[in-house]
């Protein structure tokens, strides 16, 4: 009489394995399953800056096509971006339009500033002052990192503050200064794509500039670095 409960008894436990198995399964197939979304939306993302930067004449396109980017994640971090290429494509029209005077101002502003303290840095090491050369070329690589630094932060601040282009700026300095660490990742993101860009330069013609201003802007925005109202635009 034992026996028929014994076998109800593997038949449960056997279903219970079965089932946590298949969970298990259907979890690793939905990772893949997002992972190859984010993957199709990069490459997405990046025909459309190379498009949009084209139209601008690259000079006057660059930015606004970054500023797009970076609305786009945005929008995708809050379910609110079309899911469609014809969707997405009018998306990044409209947000290349809408900040193409702001982005142009915000990018040239920090251009302007690196250029700056790259021309300071050439001349300090071509004078070789000794010592005080070397301790002001010091300080001007530590400006020239964080011009770097703030110029990957702005976009994303761009994309959900509506500030001028110097509020914008000093929202990132006020940020790394404030939020070091929740500054860092999103930084230390951006750094590690850019070492496999470096390693494996054919990631570039695949992901180009849109895959750092995605991941950073969706950082910032899942680890509450930037606050995300709940209510849509």
């Amino acid at each position: 009489m034992t026996a028929p409960t014994v076998s109800r008894q593997e038949d449960r436990s056997g279903s219970g394995s079965g089932s946590g198995s298949g969970s298990g399964v259907g979890r690793l197939l939905a990772m893949h399953l997002r992972v190859a979304e984010v993957l199709l939306r990069l490459v997405q993302l990046h025909v459309l800056w190379l498009g949009w930067a084209l139209r601008g004449g690259v000079v006057l396109g660059v930015f606004p096509a970054t500023a797009a980017v970076a609305a786009i994640a945005r929008a995708d971090a809050r379910g609110r971006s079309g899911e469609g290429w014809r969707e997405l494509r009018r998306e990044f029209a409209g947000h290349w339009r809408a900040q193409f005077r702001h982005a142009n101002a915000l990018g040239w502003i920090l251009a302007a500033a690196g250029a700056v303290v790259l021309v300071e840095e050439r001349v300090m090491r071509a004078a070789g002052d000794g010592g005080l050369g070397v301790f002001v070329a010091g300080v001007l690589w530590m400006l020239g990192a964080a011009v770097i630094a703030i110029g990957v932060l702005v976009w994303p601040l761009a994309a959900h503050f509506e500030a001028r282009p110097l509020a914008v700026i000093r929202g990132a300095v006020v940020l790394m200064l404030g939020r070091p660490l929740a500054a860092l990742a999103p930084l230390g993101t951006a750094a590690a794509l850019a070492a496999a860009y470096y390693l494996v330069p054919g990631l570039i013609p695949a992901f180009g500039l849109a895959a750092p201003v995605w991941l950073v802007t969706t950082m910032l925005l899942r680890t509450g670095a930037l606050p995300a109202p709940s209510d849509p635009d």
